[in-house]
């Protein structure tokens, strides 16, 4: 899943036909939405699967007053993987490569809650994820002659991830009238890097050597607030208003 679901308080989702309050989406939504921690209590867990591990904590830090989240998890498929191909290059036949894949991925979530009062409360979130893939793979031929060799080395490393920060403010200005503000900002990133150095070695000097690299890079900036009024004149009525503004780099 691309949620932890340690820290998951509900998830809304909307095939289609989604409220105007989503903006002017043009996909399904899925509406995630974290819990609070524990404000009386300090308590955790941990998980342990095949692919990937996790802990979760939390707790007060006054109790009654304020909160904290915590989740983190891990994937160890790069722990498996290390020694799995270090076993098949060892064991390779000669006119096979030598082949090296890695791949990971972590993600981390806080959130930090305070209570002013029965009609107002903040929250700040956080939320970070990084997936990571790197590929190698080297050649060294040597056509049945010991003084000549052809040697080929490729390798990618690709990595893609988020950061995400919302500040948000509930306040109930009467038991008809509910608000939320909240600020946010989004970091998307991703990276690829190849290169490749390729050559031939005769009578131990290297010839023709050439290498190469490419790298491309991205990143997606938003920054915006967002205000959301919930106003129940009557037990048959629900009236939803806001705003929201969104700079997109």
């Amino acid at each position: 899943s691309a949620f932890n679901a340690d820290v998951v308080k509900n998830v809304d989702f909307y095939k289609s036909g989604f409220p105007a309050r989503y903006g002017g989406r043009l996909s399904s939504i899925i509406d995630v939405r974290t819990a609070d921690g524990d404000f009386n209590h300090f308590h955790g867990s941990y998980r342990i699967g095949l692919l990937d591990g996790g802990v979760q904590l939390e707790g007060p830090v006054r109790k009654g007053r304020t909160s904290f989240n915590f989740g983190l998890r891990r994937s160890w498929l790069d722990l498996i993987t290390r020694p799995a191909f270090a076993i098949y290059n060892k064991h390779r036949s000669a006119d096979d490569d030598e082949l090296t894949l890695n791949y990971y991925f972590h993600d981390l979530n806080a959130k930090v809650t305070n209570i002013f009062s029965d009609r107002s409360r903040m929250s700040l979130s956080l939320y970070s994820g990084q997936d990571g893939l790197f590929t190698e793979s080297k050649d060294d031929y040597s056509p049945n002659n010991d003084d000549f060799n052809y040697k080929d080395d490729e390798k990618n490393k690709y990595a893609w991830g988020n950061i995400n920060v919302a500040l948000d403010w509930q306040y109930q200005f009467s038991p008809k009238l509910f608000a939320n503000f909240t600020a946010v900002y989004t970091h998307n990133r991703a990276k690829l890097e190849t290169t490749e150095d390729e050559g031939t070695v005769r009578n131990g000097k290297s010839e023709d050597v050439n290498w190469t690299r490419h790298s491309y890079h991205s990143t997606i900036n938003d920054l915006g607030y967002r205000t959301a009024f919930d106003y129940r004149p009557s037990p048959h009525h629900h009236i939803r208003f806001g705003t929201d503004y969104i700079w997109h780099v």
